[in-house]
């Protein structure tokens, strides 16, 4: 893990260092399906996540390199998240939806982890009906009464500065700003201007 950190020129601190490790053992649970990095803006969530991408893709074959999709849930309406009767009496899938259906269907033709990365603030106007796909159900029950079924090598990630308590069946990571100091942010920019002067 401090050998990708390092190759990213950014500062292996022993806080930076623990939080990536425990965002890995939280995603390569068998029995967990949801990781929730909770913390505020610029505290290095998305740092994190891309550290540990990178890990894992070191670790396993390169022809199953693990797959991430991002989405905002706060950009869209609850029913555009999770489908709602058009006009015309029809049902169209949310985006939410359509997305978990598509990363099923990617499943089937390749092997390897996946991950839907849910980046925005959790409220309990969607994230209550996110709560099934995160048990042992791990599936999203749409108001026409589908069921959408989440493939046992997708893992819901969620980037969020608050975490609702009617929220359970995941592991919660809290990343606390303080951690990153003037100092590290300096050394990681020279250590990234050595290497473009370099270049």
């Amino acid at each position: 893990m401090k050998r990708i950190i390092e190759e990213e020129n950014l500062e292996p601190n022993s806080e930076f260092i623990k939080k990536c490790l425990q965002t890995y053992y939280s995603v390569v649970r068998e029995d967990l399906n949801a990781t929730v990095l909770m913390g505020e803006s610029f505290s290095g969530k998305s740092t994190i996540l891309r550290i540990v991408e990178k890990f894992i893709n070191s670790l396993q074959s390169k022809e199953k390199p693990l797959l991430i999709r991002y989405l905002n849930p706060k950009s869209s309406s609850i029913d555009q998240l999770f489908g709602y009767y058009n006009s015309e009496g029809d049902w169209e899938d949310g985006i939410l939806v359509r997305l978990i259906k598509e990363m099923n269907e990617f499943q089937e033709e390749k092997e390897g982890d996946q991950w839907l990365v849910l980046d925005g603030t959790m409220d309990s106007s969607w994230i209550d009906s996110l709560n099934s796909a995160m048990d042992r159900n791990r599936s999203i029950t749409s108001s026409n009464g589908e069921r959408t079924q989440l493939n046992r090598r997708i893992r819901l990630i969620f980037e969020t500065d608050s975490f609702p308590l009617v929220t359970s069946h995941c592991t919660v990571i809290n990343v606390e700003r303080n951690w990153l100091q003037p100092l590290h942010l300096f050394n990681s920019w020279t250590k990234s201007l050595e290497v473009n002067l370099g270049q």
